[in-house]
């Protein structure tokens, strides 16, 4: 578990111990509490009683082997935080990620990073822990990379630079003429169409901050990518949200079959409303508040977004605040899915009552939603197997690249597989002078017989 600190710099003081015992050799160490005071773990400061009299560093040689210190080892001890904002690796709660050894000169290095951290951006603190003492390193923040996503082989790579920013990019494209869809045709904007329109434009935003993530993440600042990766995960969430709104409104409505009023569908959209936009934000807000709070508790897992990328820096971190809360709604949808089409089949009369065009509305609605059900929640079931296998191999992109053109298949499955929409758009597009309307038969008939008229009446010279 990583603390992180906001360490203001404190006057560093050395204070060297002397002993006949390995009078050739020099050895420094840098502590990060003053007096040599024990680190309380739970309030993540210094506590103001004393150690011992004659204070015992943990000691290592370079090659890795682990050396004793005995009493009387001539060392040089330099006190006080490092001035950067930093992290507390702690070897008794993640023993294989934070293990250190503290080296001869003060640097400390980590096995696991294959990372040396200088004194100056480092420092270790002593805990109490019954008869064994425990010993903490303070980094600070960008002295040591997180390991980075996943799938990074050169192929992969390429991939991710230039493949999946494209896709993202005609997703953009089909959800935007999606949108112009809905905006052209107003019959199209009852509950269900404003629900699915802020599905579309949670996907839309969540596309765009990962194209501007993905091109410019190298020129960002730490700042900029701490703040784009909160927008990303925040419009990311927002999507998945909204989709299950929209699985919720058709469950609610095939329970009360022609009783849902106009006032009560508005009522009812500004409570899913709230709820669609805030709780994905109580997750991003969790996120930040975490990892910058200063508490140490084991139950906090530290997100640590824009450590190597403009993302998550770890898997338990990911799981808490992306993938467990997806993995929820995608069960919750399939759950309202299966509830909705029961609802049906016990009311087939209500079912079977149609609307102004002669649809079915109960069952297009159903059917609605298990399109976009298919395209956004079965396509990330991939995704989200991806991350509990665990597995790194290529085959995955396949499906990465299928869960990026959703904006495709979106307009596809709501567009044009739909009859209704698509001949009302084409109507529509016809009277804004797209292109010329072609004759409808009623009309074809009705000239005919003006046609035959004029003949009749035509004088033969």
């Amino acid at each position: 578990m990583r603390l992180f600190l906001l360490a203001a710099t404190l006057l560093a003081v050395g204070v060297q111990f002397a002993s006949p015992i390995n009078p050739g050799k020099q050895l420094t160490v840098h502590y990060c509490c003053p007096d040599l005071a024990l680190f309380n773990s739970t309030s993540g400061t210094c506590d103001t009683r004393q150690t011992d009299a004659e204070w015992l560093p943990p000691w290592t040689h370079m090659n890795g082997t682990r050396m004793a210190i005995g009493p009387g080892t001539v060392y040089t001890l330099i006190m006080g935080y490092p001035s950067c904002a930093a992290f507390l690796y702690r070897p008794d709660k993640s023993p294989k990620e934070d293990d250190f050894l503290a080296l001869p000169g003060g640097d400390l290095y980590f096995p696991f990073y294959n990372t040396t951290v200088p004194s100056d951006e480092s420092c270790i603190v002593e805990v109490a822990g019954g008869a064994n003492k425990l010993h903490f390193a303070v980094v600070c923040m960008d002295s040591i990379k997180l390991p980075g996503p996943k799938k990074e082989g050169p192929v992969s790579q390429m991939i991710r630079t230039w493949v999946y920013p494209g896709t993202m990019f005609v997703s953009e494209i089909f959800i935007v003429l999606t949108l112009i869809t809905y905006w052209l045709l107003p019959e199209l904007r009852d509950l269900q169409g404003r629900t699915i329109i802020c599905t579309l434009v949670s996907l839309f935003m969540a596309y765009l901050m990962f194209i501007v993530v993905n091109a410019a993440s190298a020129q960002l600042s730490s700042g900029a990518c701490l703040g784009f990766g909160l927008f990303l995960h925040y419009w990311m969430l927002t999507a998945f949200f909204w989709l299950s709104v929209v699985s919720l409104t058709v469950f609610y409505t095939t329970r009360r079959w022609g009783s849902v009023s106009l006032d009560e569908e508005r009522r009812w959209f500004t409570y899913l409303s709230v709820f669609g936009w805030c709780a994905p934000l109580v997750f991003t807000l969790a996120a930040v508040i975490v990892d910058f709070s200063p508490s140490t508790s084991e139950y906090l897992i530290k997100p640590h977004i824009a450590s190597t990328s403009c993302w998550f820096g770890n898997r338990r971190a990911e799981l808490a605040y992306f993938f467990g809360p997806v993995t929820v709604l995608i069960i919750v949808n399939v759950g309202l899915f299966v509830m909705s089409a029961i609802n049906i089949y016990k009311n087939m009369d209500g079912a079977q009552k149609l609307d102004e065009d002669g649809e079915h509305k109960g069952k297009s609605r159903v059917k609605m939603c298990f399109k976009l059900f298919f395209v956004m929640g079965i396509t990330w079931v991939f995704e989200v197997l991806q991350f509990f296998i665990n597995d790194s191999t290529e085959v995955w992109i396949l499906f990465d690249i299928i869960n990026m053109l959703q904006g495709f298949f979106i307009f596809v499955a709501v567009v044009l597989s739909e009859k209704r929409v698509r001949q009302k758009l084409m109507a529509k597009l016809g009277d804004l002078g797209c292109w010329k309307k072609q004759p409808k038969a009623a009309d074809i008939t009705r000239l005919d017989e003006e046609i035959g008229q004029n003949r009749n009446s035509e004088e033969v010279f």
